[in-house]
């Protein structure tokens, strides 16, 4: 169990919403050169009024403007300037014959190509992090805030009461790539212990976290952990599969197992409340992640919602997200885990959820 203070990190710019703030703050660029002799480049969220910083993922080095890359404000990119400092990679790189290291089966429909595989800091080493201010708003989906639902759990924020905040999940929820949980800097947490230390930000509460997450889990991990869940008596339940049962194409058996894990929670603790987290989206050409899967199964879960449980979906952020920006820019392994800033962006939208709109 962790228990959350007051005091966040600032650097994680929790509340500065990427849909909503003036300033994108440390957005994740993995710069690719398409071609020999071409220069490699990486698209940025929004078309950039003034680039701040940019810098190594790891915060340590600063690269420089005309130096070490130039802005491309039309086409919302940064091009890299020969003999520039900042790390990309072979666009040709990111498949693999089937044997070679580095790669992980397969590309879609072509079994005899991997795709580029790195777990730990891998990829967080490579990829570089871009403060600007954008020259036009947000362009997606804003999350929402929960609205009349999760009353007990909004009520206890208002009045700065002690919460207990449970989490079940996959290999995502247990932290899998977050710089914290790799050994790397700047050592982010993953998106539950930054949701808790947002809210007693925020709010002033104590908050408890309980992290049952477990790597390679499934939507019936969440029954089989349900009383475990129930016995430590959370005020609210974090349920987040998804990443693993997409690839199985049965949305009515997750909804059947996510609902069947919610009772058992509820059996032990019938006061608890839940946010059901539809998940991120794996890599569009991974043969495990079917892109046209994960809107049928976050509708599966919107379908359990309603006064007592909402809805944090990754799955539209995502998709508005990979509109413009490279599904390895979000990576943290290269085919179904968030970099330090998809944690972010998790934890940023179950803080919206929770916290009532800007006035």
């Amino acid at each position: 169990m962790v228990q959350a203070t007051r005091q966040h990190k600032d650097d994680w710019h929790l509340f500065d919403f990427v849909w909503a703030a003036a300033t994108v703050h440390e957005e994740s660029v993995l710069f690719l050169r398409a071609a020999p002799g071409a220069a490699p480049d990486g698209p940025l969220l929004l078309p950039p009024h003034v680039v701040l910083s940019v810098r190594s993922a790891s915060g340590r080095v600063e690269y420089v403007a005309g130096r070490d890359f130039e802005v491309d404000r039309p086409s919302r990119r940064l091009v890299l300037l020969p003999d520039s400092r900042i790390p990309f990679l072979e666009r040709a790189a990111l498949y693999r014959p089937a044997g070679q290291d580095g790669g992980i089966a397969h590309l879609a429909g072509q079994p005899g190509v991997h795709l580029l595989f790195g777990e730990g800091h891998y990829f967080h080493d490579l990829q570089t992090v871009v403060t600007y201010m954008a020259a036009e708003p947000w362009y997606g989906t804003v999350p929402p805030h929960c609205g009349t639902a999760l009353a007990r759990t909004r009520a206890r924020l208002a009045k700065a009461q002690p919460l207990r905040v449970c989490l079940s999940g996959d290999s995502i929820s247990a932290g899998a790539n977050a710089s914290a949980c790799t050994g790397a800097p700047p050592s982010m947490p993953p998106y539950g212990p930054l949701l808790c230390s947002g809210l007693a930000a925020r709010y002033g509460s104590p908050v408890a976290f309980r992290n049952l997450a477990v790597g390679g889990m499934g939507a019936a991990h969440g029954i089989e952990v349900g009383a475990e869940a129930a016995a430590w008596r959370p005020d609210l339940m974090l349920v987040a599969y998804g990443m693993n049962d997409v690839g199985r194409r049965d949305p009515e058996t997750y909804r059947q197992q996510i609902a069947a894990g919610m009772e058992r929670v509820r059996q032990g603790n019938p006061e608890v409340e839940f946010v059901l987290v539809a998940p991120m989206l794996g890599n569009p050409e991974w043969v495990h992640t079917p892109p046209e899967m994960f809107p049928r199964y976050r509708d599966a879960l919107a379908s359990l919602c309603g006064p007592t449980a909402a809805l944090a979906d990754l799955t539209q952020l995502w998709t508005d997200v990979l509109r413009r920006k490279r599904y390895h820019d979000l990576t943290g392994n290269g085919v179904n885990h968030p970099n330090d800033w998809g944690h972010r962006l998790y934890a940023q939208v179950l803080l919206a959820l929770l916290s009532p709109p800007a006035a």
